[in-house]
């Protein structure tokens, strides 16, 4: 048994392609994400929001004093993300992408409540969807778990001060192959809104909406 244990561990950890310094260590490891402890005040998410991730992501912020977190995501997830979401809220945790990095789909809206969030990658939406989806659902359950997620979707955006006209622009523009692009946070915060139908002057040039292919080439 306790070779079993070993050896299962031992494939988690050699599964993870992270390289740690010295001054490192992990946080959290998962086969889909990891939490690494870059420095006191840092720590580092990278990977996939799978089931569960959001809780352990905050229990593991919640055990120590981190500042910042460096966020480095394809997306997965919405809900889990919104977990994650919901403690950026509430806290002072500064959130930072960093050059070269993506954070993509459920990560980007995680990190759209945060207080603090430093923009030097890029921050890419696109319309969720759900891919454990089953092809044999109904028309009338594919439309209830659709709506639900909607509705999720719009009380999230406004409960983080954007408009709905932008939750409405992402779902007109985007789908899980064609991508809402910011490299900006400025670009991205003149969609803040208490007007349901406000869109910032010249909005079209505050994003670009690029292909999957051109995103993770």
């Amino acid at each position: 048994m306790k070779k079993l244990i070993f050896a299962l561990v031992l494939l988690i950890l050699t599964s993870v392609p992270t390289v740690l310094n010295a001054q490192e260590k992990y946080l959290v490891v998962n086969p889909n994400f990891v939490i690494i402890q870059v420095d006191e005040k840092t720590a580092k998410f990278k990977g996939d929001f799978s089931e569960g991730s959001g809780l352990l992501s905050v229990m593991a912020l919640t055990s120590y004093p981190i500042e910042n977190l460096i966020m480095e995501s394809n997306g997965g997830l919405m809900s889990e993300a919104i977990v994650l979401g919901k403690f950026l809220q509430v806290t002072d945790t500064k959130v930072i992408i960093e050059e070269n990095s993506l954070c993509v789909s459920a990560c980007a809206f995680a990190v759209m409540a945060a207080k603090e969030l430093d923009l030097k990658g890029k921050l890419v939406f696109h319309t969720p969807y759900y891919p454990s989806i089953s092809s044999e659902m109904s028309l009338y359950d594919l439309s209830k778990v659709s709506s639900l997620m909607t509705i999720e979707l719009v009380h999230w955006f406004v409960e983080n001060g954007y408009s709905f006209k932008f939750l409405k622009l992402m779902y007109d523009l985007t789908s899980n192959e064609r991508y809402m692009v910011f490299s900006n946070i400025d670009d991205l915060t003149s969609f803040k809104s208490d007007d349901i139908s406000f869109l910032p002057e010249n909005y079209q040039e505050k994003y670009e909406i690029l292909d999957e292919g051109v995103i993770f080439k």
